[in-house]
């Protein structure tokens, strides 16, 4: 059990909290669009497998910031776009070590708050 309830007023115990609840959410908020940016990578690598299963049927347009996918079997389908950052290792590693480390600070912030009633880990927080 933490010491500093003894040496604080509740009302800077309750401010504590606020702030160690706000940064929680904050770290939640961060892992949260950490996560979807990695969830595009993975859309980009599925899609790419997709294509070179059958690269036969399918055109690249090829840019500097992009491929462009599509299939002139069906030119009304949507041509799929795949930016090359999601192929570019250095790109990968910052993001995944960024993911990690926020998801830890997550976890940390989330079990100081547990003991006070408050989890982050919660779907309405």
């Amino acid at each position: 059990m933490s010491t500093e309830k003894y040496f604080m007023t509740e009302e800077q115990l309750d401010a504590k909290k606020w702030q160690m609840f706000e940064e929680g959410k904050a770290l939640k908020r961060r892992r949260d669009a950490l996560e979807d940016e990695i969830k595009k990578f993975v859309t980009s690598w599925t899609t790419m497998a997709q294509v070179f299963s059958l690269p036969h049927n399918q055109t690249f347009l090829i840019s500097d910031r992009e491929i462009e996918l599509s299939n002139p079997l069906h030119p009304t389908k949507r041509s799929d776009a795949i930016p090359w950052r999601h192929f570019d290792a250095e790109a990968i590693k910052l993001l995944l070590g960024d993911f990690q480390r926020t998801r830890e600070e997550f976890e940390q912030e989330n079990k100081l708050l547990k003991p006070h009633g408050i989890d982050l880990g919660r779907e309405d927080i």
